[in-house]
């Protein structure tokens, strides 16, 4: 896997011992730091770097020697402040300098790389999936294009006896069907459709020319969201689309989250291996599954308070939405346990990158008041071909298992038979 560009962090602090722990944590969780003692090369670095966040500490915010400088750069880069001083005049001071955030000392680093998350590197939503099923292939091409030219992805069936399995591979945030086909009707085809649990609430809308108001009206009955008559505006179509697709998957988002960590839940992230497994299996391309336990977590909770627990599962969850890839699938499957699903990685590149982000967890601080501490975790994967599909998940859990009974804080890889195992360790 090749290392994408880190993000570059001006960091203006004057005191050392702070700059190289502050550059330390951030290094964990993929920024690059770039540490002046003050803020007079400030109109150069950011003339260097112009996609640069910075963040000002106490002092050069006292003396106001940034701000002037922020002001006059166009575009004012991300700023956010550090300082032990929480007085009104001194987040003015902040405020006038351009800040988007003010952080008080002692430094909450959790909520510090939140925010940079969001200027730094913020996550484009994905384009919205689109499933037309019609027989009619140049009409089918024709309203593919449209959603295409607004930014959305399409696919075409043209066969109605294979939308399940277009379904299941793709998982659309909507359906288009049209209402007249040689084997089944659209309304049949809902019918079906609406059969599967899995599907009670994926939007469908119906394309025909019928003008017939009952005909539409009983359509509309049998399960779908929306009713548009050909020839269709194009403005309209697009926007109806748009508008029940960004609602259902705000929705699905809902209710396949997590609460706490945002990732998905047990039952999304088994549901996501399902469906990497059937792609896996028909590209013949490798596919990894790994199971990762917070170690020793009950005594973290016993010591600080289930708050400070909760903390600890998020910077978790920061490092994995940091570190993995766009492809690379993860999940709370329980507790203080994640599950990562891996397409088309194999047993060591995936127990490599799981040493990788072992590592890298164990060298953040984490904050409770008046104390702080670090904290570790085991792994344990598992990959297909060398493991059955359906075994995948038993394997990994007695890859972690083991990880655990030789002393935690290690990854242990797990091939087809127990004695293909390997450890990766310190």
């Amino acid at each position: 896997m090749s290392a994408p560009t880190l993000p570059k962090i001006l960091l203006i602090e004057d005191s050392e011992s702070f700059a190289s722990m502050l550059a330390g944590q951030l290094a964990q969780f993929g920024f690059h730091v770039l540490w002046r003692r003050g803020a007079g090369t400030l109109a150069s670095d950011l003339q260097a770097h112009p996609d640069i966040a910075v963040i000002i500490c106490d002092v050069f915010l006292e003396d106001g020697s940034a701000g002037p400088l922020l002001r006059a750069h166009r575009p004012c880069p991300p700023t956010i402040f550090i300082s032990g001083h929480l007085d009104f005049l001194t987040r003015l001071e902040a405020a006038r300098a351009g800040a988007i955030a003010f952080f008080p000392k002692p430094l909450d680093i959790g909520a510090l790389v939140d925010r940079l998350e969001q200027y730094v590197r913020p996550a484009p939503p994905a384009p919205y999936e689109v499933l037309i099923v019609d027989d009619a292939r140049a009409m089918a091409d024709y309203h593919a294009s449209l959603l295409a030219g607004a930014g959305m992805r399409t696919r075409v069936l043209t066969d109605p006896t294979r939308v399940y399995d277009a379904l299941t591979e793709h998982e659309p945030d909507l359906l288009v069907l049209d209402m007249h086909m040689p084997v089944c009707s659209g309304v049949e085809l809902a019918a079906v459709i609406r059969q599967d649990p899995r599907f009670v609430g994926l939007p469908i809308v119906f394309l025909s020319g019928d003008q017939d108001i009952e005909r539409r009206i009983g359509a509309l009955s049998f399960g779908a969201d929306d009713f548009l008559v050909k020839p269709i505006d194009p403005r309209l179509f697009v926007s109806s689309v748009a508008v029940r697709a960004a609602r259902y998957r705000e929705m699905r988002s809902r209710i396949s989250q997590d609460s706490l960590t945002g990732l998905l839940n047990h039952t999304s992230i088994k549901r996501q291996l399902d469906v990497e497994i059937s792609r896996a299996q028909r590209s013949g391309r490798p596919l990894s599954f790994a199971l990762l336990d917070l170690d020793h977590f009950k005594r973290i909770n016993d010591s600080f308070g289930h708050p400070v627990g909760d903390e600890v599962i998020r910077s978790l969850c920061r490092l994995l939405n940091q570190r993995l890839r766009r492809t690379d699938i993860a999940g709370r499957y329980g507790g203080e346990e994640f599950a990562l699903v891996l397409p088309e990685t194999g047993l060591r590149q995936a127990g490599l990158l799981l040493d990788e982000l072992r590592q890298a967890f164990r060298q953040i601080v984490q904050h409770p008041v008046g104390r702080k501490f670090h904290c570790t975790m085991s792994c344990g994967v598992a990959s297909f071909p060398e493991v059955a599909p359906e075994r995948l998940i038993s394997y990994a859990d007695k890859a972690l298992y083991e990880s655990k009974r030789l002393g935690r804080d290690r990854v242990t890889l797990i091939g087809g038979k127990r004695s293909d195992a390997m450890e990766l360790q310190d």
